[in-house]
């Protein structure tokens, strides 16, 4: 991961409210959030459209996203140094 975009009220680049904005990603599906990138640019988002938010990587060059780990806490169990 190459980092975690701030959480604030304020609406500027690196936050999850830039990336979560109307148009703020192009192609990202509804009712995904990003809150992450890795070093390729890709977004690790939360998705909201289970009944229990999963993490997936959305592409944004090609539009596609890939399922991760049913929970954020699960997403955390799978980091290795």
């Amino acid at each position: 991961m190459s980092e975690f975009f701030e959480f604030t009220d304020e609406v500027r680049q690196f936050t999850i409210l830039w990336y979560a904005r109307p148009h703020g990603v192009f192609n990202l599906p509804e009712r995904f959030i990003p809150i992450a990138r890795d070093a390729g640019d890709y977004l690790i988002c939360l998705n909201f459209n289970k009944s229990s938010p999963t993490v997936e990587i959305f592409d944004p060059a090609s539009g596609q996203s890939f399922f991760v780990a049913h929970s954020f806490i699960e997403f955390v169990s799978l980091w290795h140094e």
